[in-house]
């Protein structure tokens, strides 16, 4: 059923992931707006939702602003939806329990804001609010789907054929750290036999001349073993670094050239005077 489900809402994958943050934009703004307007108590109450019925003006529980109280109230949760929406999108020193405390958080906020429309929609039953409350309702869609995009277990989502694209992939790191990984990191490589010179044991000290058999294991010999395996292992590590080192050098070097080339397209820099003459 899953499978299912996932298949279907794939051809609309970035119109859901657009949605869910569409809605932390006008979220941001309204709650801004609302700090802005109860500020002083000059325009009474302000509400995110409210319905009139029978003359009466109803608003949404805990979404209701007044005066200082209420500046501060709406500063608060500003705050605790934008730094829950950045928790979500930051790749670096957030890890999956606080990028899941981020979507727990938004997913939490759409849930309120549905539910108090739903309670306002039974409450004062007219175009308006029905609009809003169906819009709404999609938006804890889109955001309840960007979380579980994103609500990573060891490296991937539950919703794996359309993760987002703001996400990191962590398995893919962990290949390409293995890829340029040095030999003398690899498990086992020490073992290889191509790589490293096997130690013949000592013969044994059957001589007649104990002065022999002590230089055959002197510390000569085993520096020199010592000196070729080192070698070899850092003869081995330099060609594998020696591809990524220069394909980043060459970025660097082109740089330059493509920023001159982007701020000349863009009017920026002039176009250098190319003579037609003959």
């Amino acid at each position: 059923m899953l499978n299912r489900l996932v298949q279907r809402i794939k051809p609309y994958h970035k119109y859901a992931i657009g949605g869910a943050w569409v809605f932390v934009a006008y979220s941001l703004i309204s709650l801004v707006g609302a700090a802005s307007m109860s500020w002083g108590g000059a325009a009474g109450t302000v509400s995110l939702y409210q319905t009139t019925a029978n003359d009466d003006i109803f608003r949404s529980i805990g979404l209701s602003y007044t005066g200082f109280l209420g500046t501060v109230w709406a500063s608060i949760q500003a705050l605790v939806i934008g730094a829950a929406a950045a928790l979500t999108i930051i790749p670096w020193r957030v890890t999956n329990k606080q990028r899941r405390i981020g979507h727990a958080v938004l997913v939490g906020w759409a849930a309120i804001c549905t539910l108090s429309l739903l309670r306002l929609a039974g409450i004062g039953f007219n175009i308006e609010t029905i609009a809003q409350t169906a819009m709404t309702t999609l938006m804890l869609g889109c955001t309840s789907y960007r979380a579980a995009c994103n609500w990573k277990t060891k490296g991937t989502g539950y919703f794996n054929s359309a993760a987002d694209a703001m996400s990191i992939d962590e398995q893919e790191i962990d290949s390409l750290e293995e890829t340029f990984k040095p030999d003398f990191l690899v498990a086992n490589d020490i073992s290889n036999s191509s790589k490293l010179e096997e130690i013949d044991p000592p013969e044994s000290l059957d001589s007649t001349d104990p002065s022999e058999a002590a230089k055959e294991t002197s510390s000569p010999s085993l520096l020199k073993q010592w000196i070729s395996t080192t070698k070899s292992l850092l003869g081995s590590s330099f060609k594998k670094a020696k591809k990524p080192a220069l394909f980043v050098g060459s970025k660097i070097k082109a740089a330059p050239g493509k920023a001159k080339i982007y701020l000349r397209s863009h009017g920026v820099l002039p176009r250098p005077n190319r003579s037609t003459a003959a």
